[in-house]
């Protein structure tokens, strides 16, 4: 197993990291959102898929947000407690390498996510005849506006997805020849 030293070094690290998704992020929505480059974008890859690829950015802005609160948060407590004249252990601890990794990948993580709701969400309003074959801007906004908390709550969201699964398999199982459909063996 390869060792991870902890290192006080990593914390500008990590700053450095979200710096730039950030500015990444900002620069790709803000492209997207010119007339030049929504259009371009629209002929290149289509309107929904275009429409699917901000929405990745937003999922992601979510998450550098959160991730940046989380971070802050974490420098401020290790510092608090490096003070202290025997800090705990279990309180004082550096991040690593492996943690500036963490932090980028769960930014690039979360705005597959935020994909992966607005698809979840697109289709439920499918199911019910909405209308969503060219976005409206108020659908649009929804979007939006979901993939940006899907990037922020992430775990949230998983366990939402989670918890949508076991129900969607738990009737599946009622309703199917041989499963608990009412009748007993």
């Amino acid at each position: 197993m390869v060792a991870f030293p902890n290192d006080a070094k990593y914390c500008l690290h990590i700053a450095i990291v979200l710096v730039i998704a950030a500015t990444a992020i900002a620069a790709c929505l803000l492209f997207s959102n010119t007339n030049a480059g929504g259009a371009w974008l629209r002929a290149v890859f289509g309107s929904m898929s275009a429409l699917m690829l901000e929405l990745y950015f937003w999922g992601a802005l979510g998450a550098t947000v959160a991730s940046y609160k989380f971070f802050a948060e974490d420098k401020e407590r290790n510092e608090l407690e490096s003070v202290k004249e025997v800090p705990r252990p279990e309180e004082l601890r550096y991040p690593n390498l492996l943690d500036v990794a963490l932090y980028g990948l769960r930014i690039v993580f979360s705005g597959v996510l935020g994909v992966v709701g607005a698809l979840v969400m697109i289709a439920a309003l499918g199911y019910f005849d909405a209308p969503t074959a060219s976005p409206t801007t108020k659908l649009r906004l929804f979007l939006v506006i979901a993939c940006f908390l899907i990037g922020m709550y992430q775990n949230e969201f998983l366990a939402a997805l989670a918890r949508l699964n076991q129900s969607i398999l738990e009737k599946l199982r009622v309703g199917s020849p041989g499963g608990h459909g009412g009748a007993t063996a």
